[in-house]
């Protein structure tokens, strides 16, 4: 479409002969009835002769005047509209919702609303039966008649006990909008209800004088307008400029220099609609398009309170620009934005899609009130929506009918209802307030279904005959099975009593953080009858704590901490499947065997730690450090091995084989775990720890150091805390290294450190 017309605007100075003071005054005479683009619009400003002559000063204060006006229309590039003066001033309608209610909203509805409570008589100007009424023999407004209409006269009136809207209320109509409120009545009054209530209707598309310019539809309007003010199109723009400002609305880049060489190259019939349908075909105009949904969606990567953690939600942004770029019916938008969660058989995206009404700021701060919380973040929903699908802004009627728009308090509650099943109450924040959805790209999925197929592709082939890999498992299983003996390896015989709870103990000075490294007492012995810190607290039994769940701890900012104690008559190794809201310390009979600073929401098998049991008693100790909001731990036994071996797997080697046994060797047989064992260990010598003490391996890191291909690290710790084996943590003095292999390979193991 063309640029717009150059805007011609004549202002006109004259005396206001009717005061007894002289005033400079404007009149505009012709000015546009839509708004002029801001980039595209020349404003002029024409001299026109005084209407009673000028004096030399009235001359130079028009001067002074114009180039004010010149610096705010052109110097400033707003459009012309935006100078005070009403546009509907010379339209040829006037249009309620667009041009009186405004006026009436703001200056009348305060009395005359839908506020009952503020209402200060039983004339309402927001509903038409009251406006129109007959009121004893006048009427507010009588469509056709302004001089009948008691509305227009007040609104004129120099008594000023008469005067409306009244002296007091501070507030004050202008000329402009007598004017058009005037032009209104004249008109015929046509009232119309909110325009965010009225269903839109497709308008005739009107007849224009030069059927040459249009090039569709919405041309025509365009033009019929510039028509109407007597303008006329500008010349259109060069390509150069073209390709430009398409490139820029529809992607929000600028062209490229080749894709301007392109199009300006392009001779072809049709060069500039290939233009704006590769520009639509292209990734970028999802992205562009999103940018209001964003906005309107209150997007962000972070929670927004205190530390503001960070939260994932691009997955949901990703979602948005793969729907726009799909261009997804709108219907289809809203109802899976709104509830895709509760179509039949939703998808993976369809759920992804309600994140729209998750994106608000989430506080998960400690000293929240959880109900609070909840009912904040259901108020945002309510009010975005409105915003958002409605066209309202309902939040005034949060607490009271709504002042301006048809909207009571009850009609308010009555959509909130929609959104208040919700159970966010600030707890598990940290950005992963649940519910969570564990979420793969379309990218990843693909990778993730390749890696699937290569697995299944090597499991086949290990699991295929090896006459030396058999050969070695039937001499393992003879060696092992003698080695087992009369173990009780048919049942689990680690015994866990119950749980013992101290806490929380209030953060220092510092903050949460520095409770971390706070020994409040138990962490040099655990005495069940002591009395601890200055509130003097003590050990409270909890049998209600079950293994294998979640539990909540107090979410006072500070530290808690849990004690049982675990009993086993044999040797015996048990694995442990831990989780913390927020930090987690661990310690085996007063060793510490796991420590990890961290933040995050609780949930199972975040931590994974051994114990190696010998017979006998044993004490458990685990501190949770709560820096913020929620607070909790997981805790669950996961298995014990005999002789380093799963019970199942030691079940099978001495009872009557079958096919079921005989399956879940060979499985284990050929798993890395078991590598070393088929190579001649000592089952009664399985676990080795090597202390680097004395060693120089400073900057030394694991996967500089060679260990036999038979020997498997299991962990390698640093004065309790767990570290990565997997080839990237930097050994120091003091590491602990636990490894598992044959004796001799063991001994190189150690000979190779000692180098």
């Amino acid at each position: 479409m063309a640029a717009a017309g150059r805007a011609k605007i004549v202002l006109r100075r004259y005396w206001n002969a009717s005061s007894q003071r002289k005033q400079s005054s404007w009149q505009l005479l012709q000015r546009p009835s839509v708004p002029l683009p801001c980039f595209h619009s020349t404003v002029v400003l024409e001299w026109s002769p005084c209407r009673y002559g000028c004096s030399t000063r009235a001359k130079k204060l028009h001067d002074m005047l114009t180039k004010k006006i010149v610096a705010v229309l052109i110097g400033l590039l707003i459009p012309a509209a935006w100078i005070g003066l009403d546009s509907a001033i010379l339209a040829d309608e006037i249009d309620f919702n667009r041009d009186v209610r405004p006026i009436l909203s703001e200056h009348c509805f305060q009395c005359h609303g839908p506020d009952a409570n503020q209402r200060q008589t039983d004339l309402r100007f927001d509903v038409a039966d009251s406006m129109f009424a007959d009121l004893g023999g006048y009427a507010a407004f009588v469509p056709g008649d302004p001089e009948s209409s008691e509305a227009l006269r007040r609104i004129y009136a120099t008594d000023l006990d008469e005067l409306m809207p009244p002296r007091e209320s501070k507030l004050e109509l202008n000329n402009s909008q007598r004017e058009i409120l005037t032009e209104w009545v004249r008109q015929g009054a046509k009232w119309s209800r909110h325009w965010a209530m009225v269903p839109p209707v497709k308008p005739p598309v009107p007849e224009v004088g030069d059927t040459s310019w249009p090039r569709n539809v919405i041309d025509r309007f365009v033009l019929a307008r510039m028509e109407q003010s007597g303008w006329h199109p500008n010349p259109e723009a060069d390509r150069a400029t073209l390709i430009r400002r398409v490139t820029l609305d529809l992607t929000g880049l600028p062209p490229t220099p080749d894709e301007v060489d392109a199009f300006l190259n392009d001779e072809s019939v049709g060069a500039y609609e290939k233009l704006v349908d590769r520009l639509l075909d292209s990734p970028r105009y999802g992205e562009r398009m999103a940018w209001d949904w964003l906005d309107a969606a209150r997007y962000a990567d972070t929670d927004g309170f205190q530390a503001d953690p960070t939260r994932e939600m691009w997955p949901w942004r990703d979602w948005l620009v793969r729907a726009l770029n799909d261009n997804m019916p709108f219907d289809q938008f809203t109802i899976e934005m709104l509830a895709g969660d509760l179509l039949p058989g939703a998808t993976r995206e369809q759920v992804i899609a309600t994140a729209f009404n998750r994106n608000h700021m989430y506080n998960g701060e400690g000293g929240r009130i959880p109900e609070e919380t909840r009912i904040e973040n259901v108020f945002d929903r309510t009010e975005t929506t409105a915003t958002v699908w409605l066209g309202l802004t309902m939040t005034c009627a949060r607490c009271h009918d709504h002042k301006f728009d048809p909207i009571t308090q009850q009609e308010y509650y009555q959509l909130f209802a929609f959104f208040n099943n919700t159970s966010e109450s600030g707890a598990g924040g940290s950005g992963k307030a649940g519910p969570t959805l564990n979420y793969l790209t379309p990218d990843q999925t693909d990778e993730l279904n390749l890696l699937e197929k290569e697995v299944a592709e090597l499991t086949q082939q290990m699991n295929a005959p090896d006459e030396e890999l058999d050969g070695r498992q039937l001499q393992w299983e003879s060696k092992t099975r003698t080695a087992l003996g009369q173990q009780e390896f048919d049942k689990e015989i680690v015994s866990l009593d119950d749980w013992w709870v101290l806490g929380p103990f209030p953060a220092p000075e510092a903050g949460g953080v520095k409770s971390f490294d706070t020994d409040f007492g138990p962490e040099t012995g655990v005495d069940l009858d002591r009395q601890y810190g200055e509130e003097n607290l003590r050990w409270q039994r909890n049998s209600d704590f079950v293994d294998g769940k979640t539990h909540a701890l107090p979410d006072r900012v500070g530290a808690t901490y849990l004690f049982r104690r675990l009993d086993t008559p044999r040797t015996r190794t048990v694995s442990l499947s831990l989780g913390s809201d927020d930090a987690i310390r661990v310690w085996h009979n007063g060793k510490p065997v796991l420590s990890n600073n961290t933040a995050r929401g609780v949930a199972p098998d975040q931590e994974q730690l051994s114990l190696q049991l010998t017979p006998g008693k044993h004490e458990l100790l685990i501190k949770i450090v709560n820096t913020g909001g929620a607070a909790g731990f997981y805790f669950k036994k996961q298995s014990e091995t005999v002789l380093g071996l799963p019970s199942p797997v030691a079940a099978a080697l001495v009872v009557e084989p079958g096919t079921a046994m005989v399956s879940l060797l060979d499985q284990f047989v050929r798993s890395p775990f078991a590598a070393s064992l088929l190579l001649g260990m000592d089952p009664e010598e399985e676990f080795m720890e090597i202390e680097m003490n004395n060693l120089d391996l400073s900057g030394v890191a694991i996967r500089d150091i060679h260990f036999p291909h038979d020997v498997v690290i299991l962990s390698i710790s640093r004065k309790g805390d767990r570290l990565d084996s997997h080839g990237y943590t930097r050994l120091e003095v003091g590491d602990h290294v636990t490894v598992v292999g044959s004796p001799d390979s063991l001994a190189e193991v150690e000979v190779r450190f000692e180098a």
